[in-house]
C-alpha cells in the first residue's frame, strides 16, 4: 500500500451533496406565509359567519334572561337540572331549560352549547370535583336530548378537563408556560390552536355511541375507530397545511371537509371522507416524489 493510499480520506469518491439547494428561499417562505395567512383568514371568516345566528340567539337569551336572573338561580331554578323535578312554578329552570330551549332539540347546537358550559364550569376545578359538577349540571342535558348516558358523561367530563387548556384560566398552559419561561396567555392560545382537532373527539362519541361500547359489535367498533382516526388525520392535515410537503389551500379545505364527513356516522359520509382524505394523501406523496426527482 502506498503512502498516497494511506493519506486518502474514507470519504474520497463519495457523492457531493449541495445542501444549499434544499434550503427554502425567501420567496418560497414568503409565499408559504401568505398562503397560510389567507387560509387562516378564510377559515376564521367562515367560522364567524356560521356563528352569527348563534350570537343573535345568545344576545336575545341574555337580554331576556337577565330580567329573570336572581339569587335563587343556582338553588330552586336548578332543580330541573340536578333532581329532574319541576320548579315551584311548574317548569324546568337553570342550564337544562336554557340549552334545550335555545337549541330547539337540534343535537349539534345543544352539544356546542353544552361544550361551552362545561369549559366555563370546569375552569380551575380539580378532576374529581370537575366530574361531579359536570355530572350534576351538564350530563342530564345531553341525556334528555337522546344521547346515551355513558356517551353523555364522557362528553361533559372531556370538556370539563379541556377547561385546563383553554383561556382565560388554562391551568395546564400556565404550568407549561412557567416551565418554558414563555408568556402564559400566548401559550394558552397556542395550546388551544394545536388541540382544535381534539375538540372533535367528544362529538364523535356523541354521534357514535358505539365507540364507548354502547349497543354495538366488535366489527362496528373497529370500523368507527378506523374512520375516526382517518377523520382526525384529515383535520390535522387541514389545520397544519403540511403532509410530505406544503398543502395548497384548496386541498386543505377539502381535507377538512373529508375529515368532518368521517365524524358523521353513515356509510355514505364515511366513503366520501375516506375517498377525499385518501386522494389528498396520494396527491401529496406523488408531489413529494416529483419534487425529490427534480432536485
Amino acid at each position: 500500500m502506498t503512502a498516497a493510499n494511506n493519506d486518502a480520506s474514507p470519504m474520497d469518491g463519495a457523492p457531493v451533496i449541495d445542501f444549499d439547494k434544499f434550503k427554502p428561499t425567501r420567496s418560497f417562505t414568503a409565499a408559504r406565509k401568505r398562503k397560510d395567512f389567507a387560509m387562516k383568514a378564510l377559515i376564521s371568516c367562515a367560522f364567524i359567519v356560521a356563528l352569527i345566528p348563534l350570537f343573535s340567539v345568545l344576545l336575545t337569551t341574555i337580554i331576556n334572561g337577565v330580567k329573570r336572573l336572581n339569587l335563587n338561580f343556582l338553588s330552586y331554578n336548578m332543580t330541573g337540572v340536578v333532581g329532574g323535578n319541576p320548579t315551584p312554578s311548574g317548569g324546568y329552570g337553570g342550564i337544562l331549560h336554557a340549552i334545550i330551549g335555545v337549541s330547539g332539540n337540534a343535537k349539534l347546537l345543544a352539544l356546542f352549547l353544552t361544550m361551552l358550559c362545561c369549559i366555563v364550569l370546569g375552569m380551575g376545578v380539580p378532576t374529581t370535583a370537575n366530574y361531579c359538577i359536570m355530572d350534576t349540571t351538564c350530563a342530564p342535558i345531553l341525556v334528555q336530548m337522546g344521547i346515551p348516558t355513558v356517551a353523555a358523561h364522557f362528553f361533559v367530563f372531556y370538556f370539563g378537563i379541556v377547561a385546563d387548556l383553554t383561556p382565560p384560566v388554562a391551568l395546564a398552559a400556565y404550568a407549561g408556560a412557567a416551565i418554558a419561561g414563555a408568556n402564559p396567555m400566548k401559550t394558552a392560545f397556542n395550546a388551544t390552536k394545536l388541540a382544535i382537532a381534539a375538540f372533535i373527539i367528544p362529538y364523535i362519541l356523541a354521534y357514535n355511541p358505539a365507540m364507548v361500547l354502547v349497543d354495538t359489535t366488535v366489527v362496528e367498533v373497529v370500523m368507527i375507530a378506523i374512520t375516526s382516526l382517518i377523520g382526525m388525520f384529515g383535520l390535522g392535515m387541514a389545520l397544519e397545511g403540511y403532509y410530505r410537503g406544503s398543502i395548497p389551500w384548496y386541498l386543505r379545505i377539502l381535507s377538512a371537509a373529508g375529515g368532518l364527513c368521517l365524524v358523521d356516522p353513515g356509510r355514505v359520509t364515511d366513503v366520501i371522507g375516506i375517498v377525499v382524505v385518501g386522494a389528498i394523501v396520494v396527491m401529496q406523496i406523488l408531489r413529494a416524489k416529483k419534487t425529490l426527482k427534480a432536485a
